[in-house]
């Protein structure tokens, strides 16, 4: 169908639009589709009915096109901003001269993706360990499919196992890796099907690692939430010590399988043990004791109505008519989390790690509201960065009506072309600069 085409083509795009290298993945899935037409020209030789080139490739151009519109449109996009922002239609803004890139050793690379304590796929996700046990059963009945998913693995586990930050900075778990993760899930649904190989030995001994590792799962992908793992993430920079002025040399830690008493999954439990409060990262509860009622209600409010619109949308009713049911049910539940996080935005407004009114970055910024000049547009702002950014992104635009371009300068921007150019540019053009050397001591 056409809007499913258009669909699959938004999709595509977006991912496109994300990450530039993902191009191959889209690559991937094209001829996963050329694979399907082959097979079903195959289906019509095999039943002796004589294809029609002319109609089947007016039918494939057809359908293609939905495809690939919304692809090349935001490829074209992408590479007009590269060229207005970096000078190169193909440049992205990753400094490959000085040593970002592909340049990783594959062995570490891929062994870090995988099976590191530190940024191990199934350290911190143990539920895949039971993909790779079902896998073949799932290969069984869904060859095409098993192919793809297993080639897009290996594109993407490759393609990251080489890339210089391979562990993606401050990240819990493998973060390059999450587009892998519904097509990792596929494979369980074929041990959790009750209508096939209900006497296979193999098919119960899966089902019972699925349960197994689900649990765990579950209990890791918790304790990612409830304390802050970028806590815990800086501690391991003391004890595996890196120079913290240097991205190049800002190596990974606990890299090594002996190393597993330092891994991230287990640092949160020393975080919770060592002071809960003080290390938490949730809505409800502030790292400062500051409890939020009204989110922690309305969350468990909300969980309780999807929860019940679950309930009602898996009970078979034949009074309902399925295409209302769907409305229904698909609306609340994409209206009820709109609403807690309406609820959170209302009380994270005075979070201090936003800034205090008329307080430090908060009250520097009223004041160059206050005396800017709005009817010459040439007042610009200049931020440290990566310090205390993100008061001035939430705040400037409530503060300053009429906008005011802000720039972020980084302790070692001279250093690339491009911000120097930025930089340049804007003592060039600009009238007045506000420098704000918030949390940095000037010099």
């Amino acid at each position: 169908q056409w809007r499913w085409l258009w669909l699959a083509g938004g999709s595509a795009a977006l991912i496109l639009a994300t990450v530039a290298a993902h191009i191959l993945l889209i690559g991937v899935l094209g001829m996963y589709w050329l694979l399907i037409l082959r097979e079903q020209r195959q289906q019509l030789t095999a039943a002796s009915i004589p294809p029609n080139w002319r109609r089947t490739t007016r039918w494939a151009a057809t359908r293609l096109l939905p495809f690939l519109l919304p692809v090349i449109g935001v490829g074209l996009l992408l590479m007009a901003y590269n060229m207005l922002r970096f000078g190169h239609l193909l440049d992205t803004g990753y400094h490959f001269d000085a040593g970002e890139g592909f340049t990783a050793a594959w062995p570490s690379g891929l062994w870090g993706l995988l099976g590191s304590p530190y940024r191990g796929l199934f350290w911190h996700t143990p539920l895949f360990a039971a993909t790779l046990v079902t896998f073949p059963l799932f290969g069984q009945r869904h060859r095409l499919e098993a192919f793809i998913i297993a080639l897009l693995s290996v594109v993407l586990i490759g393609l990251y196992g080489k890339w210089w930050m391979w562990w993606g900075g401050f990240a819990w778990g493998p973060r390059f890796l999450v587009p892998l993760a519904p097509l990792w899930v596929l494979p369980l649904a074929e041990c959790m099907n009750p209508g096939i190989h209900q006497r296979n030995l193999r098919v119960r001994v899966g089902q019972v690692i699925i349960a197994l590792t689900a649990l765990l799962s579950f209990a890791v992908q918790l304790l990612s939430v409830l304390v802050n793992y970028v806590n815990y993430e800086i501690r391991l920079r003391d004890i595996f010590p890196t120079d913290w002025n240097d991205p190049l040399l800002f190596g990974p830690p606990a890299q090594q399988l002996n190393d597993w008493p330092y891994s991230p999954v287990l640092g949160q439990l020393y975080l919770l043990r060592e002071n809960f409060v003080a290390n938490s990262d949730l809505a409800w509860l502030w790292p400062n004791g500051t409890m939020r009622w009204s989110v922690l209600a309305t969350g468990l409010i909300l969980s309780m109505g999807l929860a019940l619109l679950l309930v009602h949308c898996l009970r078979p009713s034949a009074e309902a008519a399925p295409a209302r049911k769907f409305n229904y049910t698909t609306l609340s539940a994409l209206a009820l989390p709109l609403v807690l996080v309406g609820v959170w935005i209302s009380a994270v407004r005075d979070n201090p790690r936003y800034g205090v009114a008329g307080e430090g970055y908060r009250a520097i910024l009223n004041e160059i509201c206050t005396h800017r000049n709005p009817m010459s547009g040439r007042d610009t702002m200049v931020t440290i960065a990566p310090y205390s950014y993100q008061i001035p992104m939430n705040w400037l635009p409530t503060v300053c009506r009429s906008g005011l371009p802000i720039y972020g300068y980084a302790q070692n921007a001279m250093e690339h072309v491009e911000s120097a150019q930025a930089l340049n540019q804007v003592l060039q053009s600009a009238e007045r600069i506000w420098f704000v050397t918030d949390s940095l001591a000037p010099n």
